[in-house]
């Protein structure tokens, strides 16, 4: 009797410890499913590792995949004609998962599904890349106290790393969403939401994350600024439009007033080639306040050719087609098998935009028939499918541009389109 009440003890004693236990895990399970918590841990620097991606591949629920590779020249979709990529796009998505933070949802395998991450939905990602850390602090660089700012920069070996992750539904307000670490059952709920990026436009048979322009802003960037655009028109105008530096005022530079303007040459009229004023361009001065009136030079008048057969534009004409033919939108990359059935030989058009720094960006304009029409660039080696109302706007006439007022510019609800 007396050993089967011990025995009675001894398994209350273990069921209520075991039930302590219990209890302490599933408070501990609470508390870690609401603490506020970072996401994705890659050790250090972590927030600048985003940067130095070199490669991500975009796995969508309908099993299409995406390869994104950088290139010398920018991000390429490998998987889809190497059509250019935006760096802004494929950094903010790698930025965001690194940058997350939020509480997990739930650790049920059976629930992922309500959270946009059962099979066969949600997106898949997958990021790499290699970092190096500056090693080049001044206290202990030993050239710099013989060479200053000169000193040569010492930097760390070579750290590869790797990032795989599922980005599940976006939230209510679209604020943030669901995502999961590969391989793990936690689902978090973060502050992040990468839809924006990665969700196609409606009706867009295109890969997500590319550069939606003809010339991609990776080229702009390197170019740091276009100084000249020439335009010929076949059987049409051939002209050159010049970027040159204007004297305003301090009260004008207050306003918002452009330093800048946009000088043209009719290569008809004039030979082609850049002027004096370009090749030796004048020291930008800032004007004297105190100045008189009467000693700011006259404004040149629209359509007035000075002496070196250059003549002002009017400024919101030649502003708005600039601005556009930078940034004029394409609807698909089309395979390099096709570009030389494309007619670029017999061209419409020829845009050249030459920057600062660089070679120049030609761009090669040819009708498809119907609605459709392409554009080759030289310095991505990529052919374009563009809307063929399009055709014109990349190559005005001179008339067009020197339209006073700056009225009838067709270009305007393009360029609103694409803010």
């Amino acid at each position: 009797m007396m050993k089967s009440m011990v025995f009675v003890v001894a398994v209350l004693a273990g069921t209520v410890a075991w039930d302590v236990l219990l209890s302490r895990s599933e408070g501990a399970l609470r508390a870690s499913t609401m603490r506020v918590g970072r996401f994705a841990k890659l050790g250090k620097a972590e927030h600048r590792k985003a940067e130095t991606a070199t490669r991500l591949v975009v796995t969508a629920s309908t099993g299409q995949k995406w390869e994104y590779l950088k290139e010398p020249d920018g991000w390429r979709c490998l998987s889809y004609n190497s059509a250019p990529a935006s760096e802004e796009k494929i950094k903010s998505v790698i930025t965001k998962a690194f940058e997350a933070e939020g509480i997990i949802q739930t650790f049920d395998p059976a629930r992922h599904s309500e959270y946009g991450l059962g099979k066969g939905s949600g997106f898949q990602l997958d990021a790499k890349g290699i970092y190096r850390e500056d090693r080049t602090p001044k206290s202990d660089n030993p050239f710099a106290g013989m060479m200053g700012d000169s000193a040569p920069k010492v930097w760390g070996p070579d750290e590869p790393w790797e990032f795989s992750w599922d980005v599940g539904n976006a939230t209510i307000d679209r604020e943030g969403s669901f995502v999961r670490r590969r391989g793990e059952n936690a689902v978090w709920h973060v502050d992040q939401n990468s839809h924006m990026e990665l969700d196609p436009a409606p009706g867009s048979k295109l890969p997500p994350l590319l550069d939606g322009a003809i010339v991609p802003m990776a080229w702009l960037q390197s170019a740091k600024q276009i100084r000249r655009v020439t335009v010929q028109i076949d059987g049409g105008d051939q002209y050159e439009l010049e970027l040159r530096e204007k004297q305003i005022s301090p009260d004008e530079m207050k306003q918002g007033k452009s330093p800048f303007e946009w000088w043209l040459k009719d290569q008809k009229k004039f030979p082609p080639g850049p002027s004096p004023a370009f090749l030796n361009p004048p020291p930008r001065t800032m004007p004297d306040p105190k100045a008189s009136p009467e000693s700011k030079p006259a404004e040149p008048v629209v359509g007035a050719v000075a002496e070196d057969g250059y003549a002002v534009t009017e400024h919101h004409q030649s502003l708005s087609f600039t601005s556009f033919v930078m940034r004029a939108p394409m609807t698909d990359i089309l395979p390099e098998s096709q570009h030389k059935s494309l007619g670029f030989d017999k061209s419409r058009a020829k845009i050249s935009l030459v920057p600062m720094e660089g070679e120049p960006c030609d761009l090669y304009v040819s009708y498809q028939g119907g609605s459709k029409a392409a554009v080759y660039n030289t310095a991505l080696q990529t052919a374009y499918e563009i809307d063929a109302a399009v055709v014109e706007l990349l190559a005005p006439t001179i008339a067009q541009l020197m339209q006073a007022g700056g009225q009838g510019m067709p270009w305007r609800p393009w360029l609103q389109q694409m803010r």
